[in-house]
């Protein structure tokens, strides 16, 4: 059976980009940049004064202090053709352009009025003081943001500063949710005997919405070979990724693999020597890829984070493929003496500066109690050394947790 790290290498030999296209600023949030972006203009545009206050004539730089008459006000925003003479000065507002012949701003504040009209200078001024100079933070034809940065609020301000409304991204996959079992049921106020409430569906569209995609959820679909075949043909053309639940082990019921081979699916991988999520299912046909999950919905979520995250991210031009990791200090102590990688889920929190990580109870992968309190992941590979209480391991957050942020880069 292969190890997780062989089942990420196949499956990284079918990572894709989704196709670029451009969008408008107000639905580029949060995503990546699929090219490289060159500034159409110097940044600022025209150098304009960075406080409320009164231009200085370059001659009047080496006479002051002084005083001066005030011949004019330019406001924000006005294309004014005012100009001024040695012993004169024209009143100036924050982001103004800047007139000729002005080779400083002082601020309101820092002169004295005598009259409407003059205004006295107690101090030197420098050349360039309180200005801010065309181009001094962009060049016109710089490169102003790189391909596969992520397009965060402050980055769509900038952009929008320099006249650039529209930027190439990445499609988001069309995701298509298929929970399979007999006995499972969708939401109703009572249950048959026998049945329990479909429930994993809940947590991966929950946990796909960190990359704000549509994804859809289909009715659980029975174990039934050629019923699960006739879905399959018509999700497989429709979508980028399938995702689902159950029917993946050896059992008489299990007929996901075998209706996905009917397709034309062609097995990437099936089994990992993982705990929960061993019976994990990959497979492929052209462009879209097929994740059979177990059916128990921890044993999903981790799979999802731990196989599909890394697609997905890679799908959407992050560079950062996989769940951030750093260490912490153990409060308790743990061992694998397993044949298989254990993903733990687990509890960290800073204490005196010092982040320690606790194991949670309720690890079996059909219960999600552990999630409530669950922030990160332990992932102890088989038969490991006793790690001790107070000693120094690895963790993974998980996304969108009190510490999980969402890295691009």
């Amino acid at each position: 059976m292969m190890t997780p790290a062989q089942a990420h290498e196949l499956l990284s030999r079918h990572f894709r980009r989704g196709q670029i296209v451009s969008a408008p600023l107000q639905q580029a949030a949060f995503r990546v940049l699929a090219q490289d972006l060159v500034s159409p203009c110097d940044l600022p545009r025209f150098t304009s004064s960075a406080m409320d206050g009164y231009a200085i004539h370059t001659a009047d730089i080496s006479t002051l202090p002084g005083k001066l008459k005030v011949v004019g006000t330019i406001a924000a925003g006005e294309a004014s053709s005012l100009s001024f003479c040695p012993g004169e000065t024209i009143r100036i507002m924050t982001g103004a352009m800047l007139p000729e012949s002005a080779a400083a701003v002082i601020p309101q504040e820092e002169v004295r009025r005598l009259d409407l009209r003059t205004i006295a200078i107690e101090q030197t001024v420098c050349k360039g003081e309180n200005l801010r100079f065309q181009g001094e933070e962009v060049k016109t034809g710089t490169v102003v943001m790189q391909q596969g940065k992520q397009l965060l609020p402050g980055v769509l301000a900038h952009l929008a500063s320099l006249g650039i409304f529209t930027v190439p991204v990445y499609t988001p996959p069309r995701i298509l949710i298929i929970p399979t079992g007999n006995e499972l049921v969708q939401e109703k106020k009572s249950l048959p005997p026998g049945k329990i409430f479909e429930s994993s569906s809940f947590a991966l569209c929950a946990a796909l919405q960190e990359f704000n995609v549509n994804v859809q959820v289909l009715a659980p679909a029975a174990d039934d070979r050629e019923k699960m075949r006739n879905i399959l043909e018509e999700a497989l053309p429709r979508h980028d990724i399938l995702l689902i639940t159950g029917g993946v082990s050896d059992g008489a019921y299990d007929v996901v693999k075998e209706a996905a081979q009917a397709c034309g699916v062609e097995t990437v991988f099936w089994k990992v020597a993982q705990k929960p999520g061993k019976p994990l299912y990959v497979g492929k046909k052209n462009r879209t890829i097929l994740f059979g999950f177990p059916g128990n919905p921890a044993a999903s979520l981790l799979c999802l984070y731990e196989y599909v995250r890394p697609y997905i991210r890679y799908f959407l031009g992050f560079k950062n493929l996989f769940l951030h990791e750093e260490k912490a200090w153990l409060t308790r102590s743990l061992q694998n003496t397993s044949d298989r990688t254990l993903f733990l889920r687990a509890h960290a929190q800073k204490k005196s500066e010092t982040l320690w990580v606790t194991p949670l109870p309720s690890q079996a992968s059909h219960m999600m109690h552990s999630f409530i309190d669950a922030n990160c992941l332990i992932t102890l590979p088989p038969g490991t050394s006793l790690f001790k209480a107070e000693e120094e391991i690895p963790i993974r957050w998980l996304p969108l947790t009190s510490r999980g942020e969402i890295y691009a880069d």
